[in-house]
């Protein structure tokens, strides 16, 4: 399906093939925004595929206002962002004075990425 309009209708149609189409057409890019937001890449092909199952879910409330890809970059971006909230619950703590650090009214914090890059999670929250 080369017309993306014919392919959102399809979508909405829960047409397999067209959500097939969707998903391999931008699936690249979306793990890579998904990368951004999640501590490693399990975390960010989990907020992939939670992404895309919004992605069908929604779809037939995309207005066309932006591109597809800026409504699914979007999608991607607030997946990823709750997925990582989630997982705060679990983060596990060599010394356990550090436990309270976790507040969960403040976000201030800050995690290591697999890339060594460090992200505020205050920053996480202003995107």
């Amino acid at each position: 399906m080369d017309n993306e309009q014919d392919l959102i209708i399809a979508c909405i149609k829960n047409d397999p093939n067209a959500q097939k189409v969707l998903f391999e057409r931008y699936a690249a890019k979306m793990l890579g925004i998904c990368s951004r937001y999640c501590p490693n890449i399990e975390d960010a092909r989990d907020a992939l595929h939670e992404g895309f199952i919004k992605v069908f879910r929604l779809i037939e409330k995309f207005k066309g206002n932006s591109t597809l890809e800026t409504w699914i970059t979007r999608l991607m971006i607030n997946t990823s962002i709750d997925h990582f909230k989630k997982s705060l619950k679990f983060v596990h703590y060599e010394n356990d004075d550090d436990v309270h650090a976790m507040d969960p009214e403040k976000t201030d914090y800050e995690i290591e990425t697999e890339e060594d890059e460090t992200v505020n999670i205050k920053d996480l929250h202003n995107t």
